[in-house]
């Protein structure tokens, strides 16, 4: 018997496979996610502390453990709702799983790795988001807003685990055409 927990879970388990961009953040607060509009999460971040010198004499420098904390609120819920009459029923779904449930699947899959790219171009910080216009500008150093990136990650002491370069169909086709970019990965 097909019920909706039963849909949910198949569709769920298709878009957690199929997306890229939802993939590579922090997912720990979910279960903290109560599931309406208007539900807000708050993401704790760690604390930043310095190492100093020990000093025999005046003993330990003490710092407090400060951790700041990002509120996410839901503002718009996504629904991928569809009818299936008797006589489709009857005569037309074989395979309820691979003609609706992966369509509905794919379908909200694309809608949050759009969103999430749309989030991604107009944020604003200290790392300048490249686009296929500004790598052609790049001409023969493609590589270099890239390289400019990474180096202000590192001035900003982002760690190296899990970072990762995501780019679009244009900058990866600019990539893949650089021999220095091609000489990197073979290593």
């Amino acid at each position: 018997m097909i019920t909706p927990t039963l849909v949910s879970k198949q569709a769920l388990g298709f878009w957690q496979e199929s997306n890229i961009l939802c993939g590579l953040f922090n997912r720990a607060y979910e279960g903290d996610f109560g599931g309406g509009r208007g539900d807000t999460v708050t993401i704790r971040k760690q604390a930043s502390l310095t190492a100093s010198k020990f000093d025999r004499v005046a003993g330990v420098t003490v710092q407090d453990v400060t951790e700041s904390k990002i509120d996410v609120t839901v503002n718009d819920l996504y629904d991928v709702s569809v009818q299936v009459t008797q006589e489709q029923w009857d005569f037309d779904v074989e395979n309820f799983g691979w003609q609706v449930v992966e369509p509905a699947g794919r379908a909200l899959s694309r809608q949050a790795e759009t969103l999430i790219a749309n989030k991604l171009a107009t944020r604003t910080g200290p790392i300048d988001i490249l686009d296929s216009a500004a790598a052609a500008a790049a001409g023969a150093n493609t590589l270099a807003p890239f390289l400019a990136a990474r180096q202000s990650m590192n001035a900003a002491e982002v760690p190296l685990d899990g970072r990762f370069m995501v780019v679009g169909t244009d900058v990866a086709g600019l990539l893949l055409g650089d021999d220095q970019f091609l000489k990197a990965t073979e290593n």
